[in-house]
Formats: structure tokens, C-alpha cells, sequence
């Protein structure tokens, strides 16, 4: 073996040792003192509160909306660097982005058709 790739080993090495030793530091750190039996058994919930968010169908559209949000802001974070870069792009730079921003804007517009984003 080459000596040049003898860092990299050590490198994936400890990557790959690295989460390990985490989780076996972190599962010593929050060992939880033996309880009662009656402590540990599963608890029955009852009310009004369990019911009414399965039977609302409303809460699923605000994740919908949290989605398409994080999808359209990294989309959008994408502009920044093509600006920083745009003079030495020219013309081509220009047309690349245009048509990410078309392919963008066409996606905005089937999720507004579908109704995605209507909030009734």
C-alpha cells in the first residue's frame, strides 16, 4: 500500500469510529435507574384531543406547505452562488439559470393548478 493513502485510512477510520464511540458514550450518560413495574407499563389515553387531530384532515396541508417551502428555498439558494459567479458564466450562465428558474416556475405553477397551496 502506497504511503500517500495511509492518511486517508486514518481518516475513514475514525469517521467511521467516531459515531460509535457516541453512541456508546451517550447510552452510558443517560442509563435510567431501574423503576417500579407499574411505571413502566403503557398508559391509556383517553379525550377529545387524540380524537380531533385524526378525524382533522386540515393538519396535513401545513406539512404540505413546510415541504414545499424547503424545496423552493434550497432551489432558490442556488441563485446566490450563480450571482457571485455570473460575470465569468456570460451568456451561457444566463441561459443555464433562465431555465432553472423556468423548470422552477413551471413546478410553482402545477402546484397552484393542483391546488396545492390553497389553504380551504
Amino acid at each position: 500500500m502506497p504511503a500517500q493513502y495511509i492518511p486517508i485510512l486514518m481518516v475513514a477510520m475514525v469517521a467511521g469510529l467516531f459515531p460509535l464511540a457516541a453512541l456508546a458514550i451517550l447510552k452510558r450518560a443517560s442509563a435510567l435507574p431501574p423503576q417500579a413495574p407499574e411505571a413502566t407499563q403503557a398508559q391509556e389515553i383517553r379525550g377529545s384531543a387524540t380524537e380531533d387531530m385524526a378525524s382533522d384532515g386540515s393538519s396535513v396541508k401545513f406539512y404540505i406547505a413546510g415541504a414545499l417551502f424547503v424545496i423552493f428555498a434550497a432551489a432558490m439558494g442556488l441563485l446566490f452562488p450563480w450571482s457571485i459567479q455570473f460575470s465569468q458564466m456570460g451568456g451561457y450562465g444566463l441561459l443555464v439559470m433562465l431555465t432553472f428558474l423556468g423548470i422552477l416556475l413551471a413546478g410553482y405553477a402545477w402546484l397552484y393548478q393542483k391546488g396545492a397551496l390553497d389553504w380551504r
